[in-house]
């Protein structure tokens, strides 16, 4: 009875745990820009439209048009009071002559833009039209004003569309309030930051959102409030064009999404956001979906919906996961509390079964050994072993470059060869791509689906899909993999052979075999410098010295390289006084009379001279 109450406790706290983890993954705060977002001209990470209609638009990227954007053309730099002869004179005479205009030249550097010259080129000419008693020209830069001046309309505020397609809605231009280096320099950022996301954490957060809620929080709050309703899945990319880059989006055949996290918001204050409905039959879903939003908060005080268009990147990563860890999503039998995994995460488990994992003897398991498709040690063999067997909770370890991603393929191949199949995860895009590369060249590609990069569109799925169905695999003659195999364990046999006679005694040595090859092979340079006696000369029954008798030989050997440094004093062996002598038994004793009889030698000697 106590058992079952402390494990309804533990799956009651579990079950907190886990919804609290929930909930931090759906932000609902100020913070989050699928909440409150912020329009901002000098934004980076998102860029307005207008002189659109959103349902033309919509229906474009649905359709798979690829969209271009457009610059506003550059104001007029030149009026026609400046076009005439006169004036040209004049203006020659001044760039060769006006201190200035040479010294502000100088000061853009090397490589100044188009609109610096432009800036001061016009204080020269501004000059020069005082000089000439004219007023001073300025070009006006202000967008809004330049885009009526093309007949454009500025507005963020899109129209509807009233049955009469403007011929500038018709064509596959996007238009916005930039000129061409300001809208280089945001589209090159956003394009950047884009890749940098969809390369490190896999997803792509490049959408364009079509209608904004404005709203309130309470009736009694005066802050005002502006959420994305409708996203579709965008590419943004360039082409160099005259030297320039153009810019344009299209759909990345995704699943049109809505504002998950403004549902969520909505639902506490009792409002249900309508959701997306695909109906076929439907020739424009944007407009009957904007029309189920207005009527759901046409009750709402000075609640509207805002006919905006916003290109921008938008995180959904986390919004997967929050529907994931619903645990209605989850089937009887199989609650999210009861995964052990989950469970001793959460609540905890015991540390008396923690040991370091065990190192297998390769070539004597007791069950058939798992397949390899890249090189693995001891450690990493045992890895997938224990993977195979089905341990669920061990962790590998190691610094980079110690195999860790090489053991990971390895236990994927092992477990497809079994017959099972393998979600990896990871954090990081660059680890899915180093394992999914060593399966591609080991030959899986056609077993692996990717479901977190840039080939996750309906259309890779789908590809990817009939692929499989039409694999084939390769055609194997079974006289070849039988000989193939013989050839194989012959070649196991050898090496075992080998790795078991290194690791035998060494005689009475007290060494293993491979010490002495070892040793061997570490002193087979020193040949060149000893003489060839010495380097021919072989013990009598090596492998019989026993440790205590090496011992002795150092030990003669050291006394005798000592004696030989006093021989040594005299050069060469024939220059030693000592030469010729054979008696090597001489005692103190003959000391007296060996000396007498030198005494004599040398009076003999001296006579004889």
């Amino acid at each position: 009875m106590e058992q079952e109450t402390n494990q309804t406790n533990t799956d009651s706290f579990v079950r907190q745990v886990i919804q609290q983890y929930r909930t931090k993954l759906l932000d609902l705060t100020n913070r989050n820009p699928l909440i409150n977002f912020r329009h901002s001209e000098r934004s980076r990470s998102h860029i307005r439209i207008v002189d659109a209609i959103p349902e033309k638009l919509f229906t474009k990227l649905i359709n798979g048009d690829q969209l271009s954007f457009e610059a506003l053309p550059d104001p007029e730099f030149i009026p026609n009071d400046e076009k005439t002869p006169a004036f040209n004179s004049l203006l020659r005479q001044a760039r060769s002559g006006d201190q200035s205009y040479n010294n502000a030249i100088a000061e853009l550097g090397p490589n100044p833009s188009h609109r610096q010259r432009q800036k001061v080129e016009r204080l020269l000419r501004n000059r020069i039209r005082e000089k000439l008693g004219l007023s001073n020209f300025q070009p006006s830069w202000d967008p809004a004003k330049r885009a009526r001046e093309l007949c454009l309309n500025p507005d963020y505020e899109l129209p509807k569309d009233n049955g009469q397609i403007a011929q500038s809605h018709g064509n596959l231009k996007i238009r916005t309030l930039y000129f061409s280096e300001e809208l280089d320099r945001k589209l090159g950022k956003l394009r950047n930051d884009a890749r940098v996301l969809e390369k490190d954490a896999g997803f792509n957060a490049l959408f364009c959102a079509f209608g904004f809620l404005e709203y309130f929080k309470s009736d009694a709050s005066e802050e005002r409030r502006f959420a994305p309703l409708v996203f579709i899945p965008i590419t943004l990319a360039r082409v160099l064009v005259e030297q320039r880059y153009s810019y344009f989006i299209e759909s990345r055949n995704e699943d049109v999404e809505i504002n998950f996290a403004l549902g969520e918001l909505l639902k506490e204050m009792s409002i249900n956001l309508p959701p997306w409905e695909e109906n076929e039959e439907d020739e424009n879903p944007l407009s009957t979906y904007f029309d189920c939003v207005e009527r759901t908060i046409a009750d709402q005080r000075d609640w509207k919906l805002r006919r905006h268009i916003t290109i921008g990147l938008f995180t959904f990563s986390t919004l997967a996961m929050y529907k994931d860890l619903d645990p209605q999503c989850w089937p009887a039998g199989v609650e999210l509390e009861q995964q052990p995994v989950i469970r001793s995460l959460i609540a905890g488990a015991g540390t008396d079964d923690l040991q370091y994992a065990e190192d297998y003897e390769i070539d004597a398991l007791q069950e058939t050994e798992p397949l390899l498709i890249t090189d693995a040690d001891s450690s990493q063999h045992s890895a997938v072993i224990d993977a195979l067997r089905g341990k669920s909770s061990y962790v590998i370890q190691g610094p980079p470059g110690t195999g860790k991603s090489q053991t990971i393929t390895n236990i994927i191949a092992a477990a497809l060869d079994e017959g099972l199949s393998v979600l990896f995860v990871a954090e990081k895009m660059a680890a899915l791509d180093v394992v999914k590369k060593r399966l591609d060249a080991a030959g899986l590609d056609a077993f692996c689906l990717e479901l977190h990069s840039s080939k996750t569109s309906k259309t890779k799925v789908a590809e990817t899909l009939e692929q499989r169905l039409a694999y084939q695999p390769p055609d194997a003659e079974e006289h070849l993999l039988e000989s193939n195999g013989n050839a194989l364990l012959e070649a196991k046999e050898g090496l075992l052979y080998y790795v078991n006679r290194v690791n035998d005694n060494a005689g009475d040595t007290g060494l293993k075999v491979y010490d002495v090859l070892l040793g061997s092979a570490i002193r087979e340079k020193l040949k060149n410098k000893l003489p060839d006696p010495l380097v021919e000369a072989r013990l009598d029954d090596p492998l019989g010295i026993s440790p205590h008798n090496l011992i002795q030989m150092l030990d003669a050997a050291t006394t005798l390289e000592t004696q030989m440094q006093s021989l040594a004093k005299f050069g060469k062996l024939h220059k030693n006084p000592w030469r010729g002598i054979q008696n090597i038994e001489i005692t103190e004793l003959d000391e007296a009379r060996l000396l007498d009889s030198f005494s004599k030698w040398n009076d003999s000697i001296k006579i004889l001279l």
